[in-house]
């Protein structure tokens, strides 16, 4: 781009001066040259980028094996990537209250987690479990509601959070969802419906 920019502000100038071929010859090199000035700069743009793809491959691989990014494009899975936190939530630990505003997305990548709602007394009651590998906070974040239900810790878990605006943002600007796609996920969400317990 330099090299063509050089020449488009040269060429009048030479033109003026020079036989045209000897303009076309002038133009040239000044782009080869600005060409080869620049290999090195390519060259590190392109190993930066392949060691960030390196980082996160296995990342990618795990989310990519998960129903809610099911059918998701390889850019959207990557940029969801390198947006993610690791937690360790110790057994008993609060990950997602039940009621809460709804934030981020959580990928449990090691352990099981305990899935509780309160019943008509005002106690946690447990529904369901989850082990890892899966997600929570999926269904606050898509339908935009609080948080249907606790989820705590009961061993020590690992625990991926990836905030809730860069996946809506990858949601919204369909960049994750296709038609086939948005019907897995249709189906991962009612898969995942959390249970209400009658009250009294």
């Amino acid at each position: 781009l330099g090299g063509l920019l050089t020449g488009g502000l040269l060429a009048p100038y030479l033109a003026n001066s020079v036989q045209i071929g000897t303009v076309i010859t002038i133009l040239g090199v000044v782009t080869c040259v600005a060409g080869l000035v620049s290999a090195p700069l390519f060259v590190r743009i392109s190993k930066r980028s392949q060691a960030q793809q390196a980082e996160v491959a296995e990342i990618v691989v795990t989310l990519r094996s998960l129903g809610v990014l099911a059918g998701a494009s390889q850019l959207a899975v990557e940029l969801l990537a390198r947006h993610h936190e690791v937690e360790f939530p110790t057994p008993g630990a609060v990950i997602v209250r039940e009621g809460d505003s709804p934030d981020d997305l959580f990928v449990l990548i090691e352990g099981t987690c305990s899935i509780d709602v309160l019943d008509a007394d005002g106690h946690n009651v447990e529904v369901a479990r989850i082990t890892a590998p899966d997600t929570f906070g999926e269904i606050g974040l898509l339908q935009r509601v609080p948080r249907t239900a606790t989820v705590m810790a009961m061993d020590q878990c690992t625990v991926w959070r990836i905030p809730g605006s860069r996946f809506l943002e990858a949601v919204s600007n369909g960049q994750l969802m296709t038609a086939s796609s948005r019907q897995r996920m249709d189906l991962h969400l009612a898969s995942h419906k959390i249970p209400r317990r009658r009250q009294h």
